[in-house]
């Protein structure tokens, strides 16, 4: 797992915002976002300082580059 700041997340990840990359993301029950890549590695994320409605911004963009994303159900 990785411990980031949004910044540094954004930074980490946007040379790969690709279907061609990335199959598929979504958010763990600890509220990790999680990134499953084509070749078979999973990247987890845990972003240190950012809101709801932000991480659901970023899950959004990454969403409109044609990469399927699972969200929770919230409680």
């Amino acid at each position: 797992m990785k411990t980031c700041s949004m910044t540094q997340f954004l930074e980490a990840v946007e040379p790969w915002l690709s279907a061609e990359y990335i199959r598929k993301g979504y958010v763990n029950e600890n509220g990790d976002l999680v990134l499953m890549f084509n070749d078979g590695v999973n990247n987890v994320y845990r972003i240190t300082d950012c809101t709801r409605d932000q991480l659901n911004s970023v899950i959004e963009k990454i969403r409109n580059y044609g990469i399927a994303f699972d969200m929770p159900e919230e409680k």
